[in-house]
């Protein structure tokens, strides 16, 4: 289950589904820095740009950066 503290890591794959089950139906596909990632346009106006981890076939981690700047290289896929 999510942690009391938000910044602080879901882990397994359960709970990671859980934890974006209603959040990710914004998010657009993406390249984050140039690996697999998507880009999410909250109603509230932030940006978010998730940068997965991929081994194999299955994504081992997701980093979430909020609002990110211009040091950060975002590109739509699609």
């Amino acid at each position: 289950m999510r942690a009391a503290d938000p910044a602080a890591p879901v882990r397994g794959a359960g709970d990671a589904a859980r934890f974006f089950v209603g959040r990710a139906h914004g998010a657009m596909p993406a390249t984050v820095d140039g690996t697999a990632g998507a880009l999410v346009h909250t109603p509230q106006g932030a940006r978010i740009a998730l940068s997965f981890t991929v081994a194999g076939d299955r994504i081992i981690a997701i980093e979430a950066i909020m609002d990110p700047g211009e040091s950060i290289v975002i590109e739509p896929v699609g």
